[in-house]
């Protein structure tokens, strides 16, 4: 088996730190570690564990960051270490493996009880805290173990995008008829909040890949559902949206790729382009926007192999590196009148839809982002001992303002959703701009605080920042939004 990690909110003690790793041990799974639903009190940990603790427990901040960074380097203490440091590093290397060793160097002291709201679970409901912890137990197993490297490399990682599938995360919003998961928007927030929070690029594409399956399962027929839904929702099949167009950017209603009836073989002819698409050459299905008259846009599906498709080259980005971003031709694309979905002009309607679902998801993403740099940030603050200085208090607790305001207003555009409420397109708009704005301010504020060390890759908060750049452009950029929740209150 390789590494194992474990996750333990900040109000987790060192009783659960070592039921946990009891509970991994005793059922050789990944652990529930914030409900402990599983670990019982009849377990008594490894006396060797237990020593472990105490000992990281009893030794000064620099002595425990200094052993923190030696197990996690795997390098064995040197004679210029404190004596201490050089006693705990060799009993660890003796009498743990490396998933209790990853245990033990969730900090202790770090997880004071005082703090057990600093996940944010206030406003969730038990199913969607679940919902929460399974996202997180995948991507602390799936992303964080990998993420630096899929970035480093710009490696779309379709492997684990079907373990993403496998665990009921590829066709979250789709109906339960064809394989999909039929959850509220509530409980997509608090997953795909979980996910981001290791690889906000990686997850981005699930929630693409989701709305496009949530439309096509909406407003397609029957007989395309059964095809496409069951394959998409277990992310065996990839699917990419195409709206954006070289000259139509936040502006949908303009866009000038078109589809022509071909009456004499009941086919729509579509010429074009679409840039910005996630996914573009490696998906397997295209869900394309067209002009089909000169008032009115339709939507169809296209699959990848259709003949007179072709893509540009994948785009070198600041971000969002772990997924490929491609233009797509169309020329003289022949695709059956069959595959429209909805109606013919319906196209608009479709978009807007599927928009107020993507900036939700877009929102929640940046989130994740935002709650990881923030606790990576206390603890940074904790190990070089600044959590006494007052400016460092200020502004960790507006970085914790800015993330707590950005939940609260997500979970109430995503319940407005829910309950079909006229107004939730513009509060969708509100979320999606405030969380965006708020977690750039954190990533940037995270960097800040930890100086040049904020800019390491290994602090993954320089990655974060690069990838929920973009947020405040896509879905509709955040000026677009303020546009829109504007507009509705003056109108």
């Amino acid at each position: 088996m390789g590494a194992v990690y474990f996750v333990f909110r900040l109000g987790s003690s060192t009783v659960d730190v070592v039921d946990a790793v009891v509970d991994f041990v005793v059922s050789h799974d990944v652990v529930d570690p914030f409900l402990r639903r599983v670990v019982g009190d009849d377990f008594t940990p490894s006396s060797e564990f237990a020593e472990a603790v105490d000992k990281y427990d009893s030794l000064p901040n620099e002595q425990r960051r200094r052993c923190a960074e030696l197990l996690r380097d795997e390098e064995d203490a040197g004679s210029d270490d404190d004596d201490d440091v050089q006693a705990l590093v060799g009993f660890v290397r003796a009498h743990l493996d490396e998933g209790k060793t990853n245990a033990l160097l969730c900090d202790s002291k770090f997880l004071d009880e005082k703090q057990d709201w600093f996940y944010g679970h206030h406003g969730l409901d038990q199913e969607q805290v679940d919902f929460f912890v399974r996202a997180k137990q995948f991507a602390v197993n799936k992303f964080r173990p990998n993420a630096l490297q899929w970035d480093a490399d710009s490696h779309f990682p379709r492997d684990v995008l079907l373990d993403a599938g496998r665990e009921g995360f590829g066709g979250m919003v789709a109906a339960k008829e064809f394989g999909g998961q039929q959850l509220s928007r509530k409980n997509v927030s608090a997953i795909v909040e979980a996910l981001a929070s290791e690889c906000v690029s990686t997850t981005a594409y699930i929630t693409i890949h989701n709305g496009t399956l949530a439309m096509l399962d909406k407003f397609a027929s029957r007989e395309l559902r059964a095809r496409y839904v069951p394959g998409l929702s277990r992310m065996e099949l990839l699917a990419s949206f195409c709206l954006t167009e070289p000259g139509s950017g936040s502006d949908a209603a303009s866009i000038s790729t078109t589809g022509v009836l071909d009456t004499s073989t009941d086919e729509y002819v579509i010429t074009g382009s679409k840039c910005f698409i996630s996914g573009a050459g490696s998906s397997d299905v295209l869900l394309v926007m067209f002009r089909s008259s000169p008032e009115a846009l339709s939507c169809a599906i296209v699959p990848r192999d259709t003949a007179g498709v072709t893509f540009g080259a994948n785009e070198k980005k600041m971000g969002w590196k772990t997924q490929p971003t491609r233009q797509v031709h169309f020329d003289h694309v022949r695709v059956p009148r069959t595959n429209l979905v909805g109606k013919e002009g319906q196209g608009f309607k479709i978009a807007m839809v599927g928009l107020d679902g993507a900036r939700l998801s877009i929102a929640a993403c940046s989130l994740g982002a935002g709650a990881d740099a923030l606790q990576r940030t206390v603890a940074f603050v904790r190990e070089r001992n600044l959590q006494h200085e007052q400016h460092v208090q200020f502004k960790v607790a507006e970085m914790f303002e800015k993330l707590s305001a950005g939940r609260l207003l997500l979970r109430q555009a995503a319940e407005m959703v829910d309950s079909g409420s006229s107004g939730a397109p513009q509060y969708c708009a509100f979320a999606k701009q405030v969380c965006t704005d708020h977690s750039t301010a954190i990533c940037g504020d995270a960097i800040q605080l930890m100086a040049l060390d904020g800019l390491l890759q290994k602090q993954m908060v320089e990655k974060h920042w690069r990838d929920v750049r973009v947020h405040q452009i896509l879905e509709g950029t955040n000026e677009i939004m303020r546009h829109i929740i504007g507009r509705a209150l003056v109108s």
